[in-house]
């Protein structure tokens, strides 16, 4: 699998990188307009791995009806990813992803 350099990387970008509280500006800005947006019930931010927020989720007996992974390039994660999320997935649930 070929690495592609992330959108990320750019300069001009930088700065939304910044970290404030131990948190990154990015994730702040992010949070702040799932609720400006009226989506807080609906949308559930998890900022940690994608294999703890599976588990979380799981323990939880969460069923969501959409996911959006987007999450590693190395193909090991991904395909642990699409396993740990369709068995999450409620019976009409999808699945995205990104990249």
């Amino acid at each position: 699998m070929a690495w592609e350099p992330e959108h990320w990387t750019h300069p001009a970008l930088r700065p939304l990188l910044a970290v404030e509280d131990g948190l990154l500006t990015l994730y702040r800005r992010f949070a702040s307009n799932i609720v400006a947006a009226g989506v807080a019930d609906l949308v559930v931010p998890m900022s940690m791995t994608s294999d703890v927020a599976a588990r979380i989720l799981a323990e939880h007996g969460v069923t969501p009806d959409v996911v959006l992974l987007d999450g590693s390039h190395d193909a090991d994660q991904l395909a642990r990813d699409l396993r740990n999320y369709d068995a999450l997935l409620s019976g009409t649930g999808v699945l995205f992803g990104d990249d």
